[in-house]
């Protein structure tokens, strides 16, 4: 379903003239059983000052994600509800849809820090040679409080083989880098974001550093993320992968703590 809205005028700092009609971003929304995170989300990306469009993709939530996409149903671009092959098909689908020349998910749970996404999209206008911007990530638990932060590093051989240095949540890539190779793997489903970067850096696509521009819940599934990566690496599906990564990862996470 298609959502008519008025032009949004894209905040000062931009340095453009006149107001933009257009989406600048694609902002794709993989949810499934998220109702009671959802309306959040949905919130800190419409109140992003940029033109965005927004492709939900939820896969046939049985909770009350219904009502919530009630609510906000004139105001997305494209949305469905519906089993589908999971979230990074889900994410895949979304983008593909959209048009705009900027990409980026924001999962059912996380949320955009104010101001956030129009920084990250400032700086790739004006780094037409690059291809991701990424800032760092406060993380907060279930009620919304701070727990600690993931600070993004510079992306190099060196620092992805240690620790997953750009966090997803705060990031924004150039549809073009996105096309180039070919969006996310749909056989990964934990580690889906982690094999993306791998895949940009050896296209050797430019990446760059920015300040903290989103929250991420860090719930009790984040060891599974950690388990289901190692898996995967083993089995020969990412590369490049030290063992050093996974035990940063897991004392990272049992602080609660990023510094």
């Amino acid at each position: 379903m298609s959502g008519k809205r008025g032009c949004m005028r894209v905040f000062d700092s931009f340095d453009l003239a006149g107001p933009r009609c257009q989406p600048i971003v694609t902002v794709a929304v993989p949810s499934l059983n998220q109702g009671g995170f959802l309306d959040a989300t949905l919130r800190s990306i419409f109140s992003q000052p940029v033109p965005v469009e927004v492709m939900l993709a939820d896969g046939g939530s049985t909770d009350d994600t219904s009502r919530v996409i009630a609510r906000w149903q004139h105001r997305f671009t494209w949305w469905r509800s519906a089993p589908d092959k999971g979230q990074a098909a889900g994410i895949n689908e979304a983008i593909a849809r959209g048009r705009a020349p900027y990409v980026c998910w924001m999962n059912s749970d996380d949320l955009f820090l104010p101001g956030g996404l129009a920084a990250l999209l400032q700086t790739l206008e004006a780094k037409p040679g690059t291809a991701v911007a990424h800032g760092g990530c406060r993380l907060i638990d279930e009620s919304g409080d701070l727990i600690g932060l993931l600070r993004g590093k510079v992306v190099s051989a060196r620092s992805l083989s240690r620790s997953p240095v750009i966090p997803q949540p705060a990031s924004l890539i150039r549809r073009e880098a996105w096309n180039k190779v070919k969006g996310l793997k749909e056989d990964l489903h934990l580690s889906l974001d982690y094999d993306l970067w791998w895949r940009l850096y050896r296209f050797r696509l430019s990446v760059y550093q920015n300040r903290f521009r989103g929250r991420s819940r860090a719930l009790s599934s984040r060891r599974k993320v950690v388990q289901k990566t190692a898996r995967d690496v083993r089995r020969g599906k990412i590369g490049g992968v030290q063992p050093l990564w996974f035990a940063a990862d897991v004392l990272a996470h049992k602080g609660a703590i990023f510094n």
